[in-house]
C-alpha cells in the first residue's frame, strides 16, 4: 500500500488504495457494509453502494438502489427514473393496477394508469371522483359518464349529473343545462322552474298535447304565452302582446258592456256586444248661461267665451239715448236714434255737412290780422279802430279823434252851434 497524506489543520485529503475502513476491505471484490461512519464526498461516489445511506446525497446515483429511501425532511429529485419496487406498497411496473394512497404526487409530465386522489397535470386513463371535481378544460374521448358510453353509436342518458358546457352539447341531455344548446333536441324538455329562451325555433313535437306544425289547427290551452313579435295563426286563450291580423269569427263580445261618455257632453251606449250598430244621444253640459235673447235699442249684449268656444256668461250694457245741447241760454235734448240734429245757417253764415263733418262759413277770413270788408257797419257801442276805410262814416254819438284829423275834401261843413278851437293861431 502506498499513501500520501497532506495534513491541513483538522482537514486532510487522502487517496486510499487498499486497506480497510471499519474492517471493510477497500477494493474488495465482495461488497461489505461500512457502518458507523459518516462519509462526506466533495465530488460524489463512483460504484455501487449497498446498504442504508443516511444523510444528504449530492450528485448522480448511477446503479440500482436496494433498500428503503427514508427522508425525515423534504427530498427534491430533479429527475428520477424508478423501475420496479413499490410506492406505498403499490408495485411499480406491475401488470395489475394498484392504488397509491395517502401520498400527494405532483407530476410535471403526467401519469399513465389509474390515480385516486388529487392530480395536478394531464391525466390519461380513467378518472373516478367520489366528490366534486373541477376541470378548467377537459377533452374526453371514449370511456363512460354515469355509465353512458362516450362516443358510442347508440345514445345513452347521462343522469344525476350537472354539466356546464361552454360550447353546447350534441345528443340527448337530461337535467339542468347551463349554456347554449346548438343542434336539434329530440325528446321532451321538462322544467320544474322557469326556463327562459332568447330565441327558440320548434319544429314538430307538441305543446300541451297540440301537434306543432299539424295541418289542422288545435287549441293550446292552460298555457300563458308571451310573444315579443306576435303570433301568426289562430290563438285560443289569453294573449299578452300585440295581435296583428283579422279574427276568422267574432260574433259578439263575451259580455255586453255599457259605454259612457262624460265631460262637455254626456251619453250612454247601452248593451254593446259587437252584434249590431248602436247609437246614443249626446247631451251638452250646462254652462250656467240663461237661455234667451240679449240686447235692445237701449242695451248692447255682452258675452264671455271659453277656449272651447262655449258661452259661459251673457248680459247687457245700457247705452245713453239722449244728447243734450245748449246755446248758453236755451237748452234742448236730442233723442238719439229718432231725432235729427240740424245745423241752421244765419245771416251771412252758411253750413255744410260732408263726410261726417259740419262746416260753418261767413264767406271771408275774419281773423284778428285779416282785412274784413263789410257793406254797412252799424256800431251801437264804441268803435275803436286804427284803420278804417269807408266811403261814408256816420257817427251818431261822440267821435273822439286822438290823432290828427286830415280832411282832404274840398268842402267842410260844420253844423255845430259852438266850435271850440284850442289853437289861437287858427
Amino acid at each position: 500500500m502506498s499513501s500520501y497524506n497532506k495534513q491541513k489543520g483538522s482537514k486532510f485529503e487522502s487517496d486510499v488504495n487498499g486497506g480497510t475502513i471499519d474492517g471493510t476491505t477497500i477494493g474488495s471484490t465482495s461488497a461489505t457494509t461500512i457502518t458507523g461512519t459518516t462519509i462526506t464526498a466533495t465530488s460524489g461516489f463512483i460504484g455501487n453502494v449497498t446498504g442504508n445511506v443516511t444523510g444528504n446525497v449530492t450528485g448522480d446515483l448511477t446503479g440500482n438502489v436496494s433498500g428503503n429511501i427514508t427522508s425525515t425532511g423534504t427530498s427534491t429529485f430533479t429527475t428520477i427514473d424508478v423501475n420496479g419496487g413499490t410506492i406505498d406498497a403499490a408495485v411499480i411496473g406491475a401488470t395489475v393496477a394498484a392504488a397509491i394512497t395517502g401520498t400527494t404526487v405532483t407530476a410535471s409530465t403526467g401519469f399513465s394508469g389509474n390515480l385516486t386522489g388529487n392530480v395536478t397535470g394531464d391525466v390519461t386513463g380513467n378518472i373516478t371522483s367520489s366528490g366534486t371535481s373541477t376541470f378548467s378544460n377537459i377533452d374526453v374521448n371514449g370511456g363512460t359518464v354515469d355509465g353512458a358510453i362516450i362516443g358510442g353509436t347508440s345514445a345513452a342518458a347521462i343522469t344525476g349529473t350537472t354539466i356546464t358546457a361552454t360550447t353546447g352539447f350534441s345528443g340527448n341531455v337530461t337535467g339542468n343545462v347551463t349554456g347554449n344548446l346548438t343542434g336539434n333536441v329530440s325528446g321532451n324538455i321538462t322544467s320544474s322552474g322557469t326556463s327562459t329562451f332568447t330565441t327558440i325555433d320548434v319544429n314538430g313535437g307538441n305543446i300541451d298535447g297540440t301537434v306543432i306544425g299539424a295541418a289542422v289547427a288545435a287549441a293550446i290551452t292552460g298555457t300563458t304565452i308571451t310573444a315579443s313579435t306576435g303570433f301568426s295563426g289562430n290563438v285560443t286563450g289569453n294573449v299578452t302582446g300585440d295581435l296583428t291580423g283579422n279574427a276568422s269569427t267574432a260574433t259578439t263580445w263575451q259580455s255586453a258592456r255599457d259605454l259612457t261618455i262624460s265631460g262637455d257632453a254626456t251619453g250612454t251606449f247601452t248593451g254593446v256586444n259587437g252584434s249590431a250598430n248602436v247609437n246614443a244621444a249626446l247631451t251638452l253640459a250646462n254652462t250656467a248661461v240663461i237661455a234667451g235673447s240679449y240686447g235692445s235699442t237701449t242695451a248692447i249684449p255682452t258675452f264671455t267665451v271659453d277656449s272651447k268656444g262655449r258661452l259661459t256668461a251673457a248680459g247687457t250694457a245700457v247705452i245713453s239715448t239722449t244728447l243734450n245741447i245748449t246755446d248758453g241760454t236755451v237748452s234742448d235734448a236730442i233723442a238719439l236714434g229718432t231725432d235729427t240734429l240740424t245745423f241752421n245757417a244765419g245771416t251771412g253764415v252758411t253750413t255744410a255737412v260732408t263726410n261726417n263733418q259740419v262746416s260753418i262759413s261767413i264767406g271771408q277770413a275774419v281773423g284778428t290780422t285779416s282785412n274784413v270788408t263789410f257793406n254797412n257797419v252799424t256800431v251801437s257801442g264804441t268803435l275803436n279802430s286804427d284803420d278804417i276805410t269807408a266811403a261814408n262814416v256816420s257817427v251818431t254819438g261822440n267821435a273822439t279823434i286822438t290823432g290828427n284829423l286830415t280832411v282832404q275834401g274840398t268842402t267842410t261843413t260844420v253844423n255845430s252851434t259852438t266850435v271850440a278851437i284850442g289853437d289861437k293861431n287858427l
